[in-house]
């Protein structure tokens, strides 16, 4: 079966308080994108992240290594709230995808060029697995 929509592409990723990412964004561009650093530099929390922000959960914590709280950032500092913001287009409609995260849950954003579409975890999520075909 075919996915709806055509050409989808992750635009951008900011991510606040999310493992060791105080504050960090990233621009990509059509092609290959790479992700390079040291071991222990965050790379995984990365794709973790981009995870989080299209379906709501980490591969860890959904086989119990780890829970979600433990996605938020401990060092250098303790933050009690993480924001992943991730952008994405498909068929040159550009999306924004906002979760945050707390001890205590998260909530979700689905914002389409710009205008809010859709609140709440399990909405946004539904909304960009229809979006994406996945």
């Amino acid at each position: 079966m075919e996915a709806p929509g055509g050409i989808r592409m992750i635009r951008s990723l900011r991510l606040r308080g999310w493992k060791s990412h105080e504050l960090t964004e990233f621009e990509f561009t059509r092609g290959t994108n790479v992700l390079v650093g040291i071991m222990g530099s965050g790379k995984s929390s990365v794709l973790q992240a981009i995870t989080f922000a299209l379906y709501g959960e980490v591969p860890e914590v959904r086989s119990r290594k780890l829970a979600l709280s433990d996605m938020l950032m401990r060092k250098p500092r303790r933050l009690e709230r993480a924001v992943v913001e991730l952008e994405f287009d498909v068929d040159d409609v550009i999306y924004k995808v906002e979760r945050s995260l707390t001890r205590d849950g998260s909530e979700a954003r689905l914002f389409k060029e710009g205008s809010l579409l859709e609140v709440g975890s399990r909405r946004v999520t539904r909304k960009i697995t229809e979006l994406l075909g996945t």
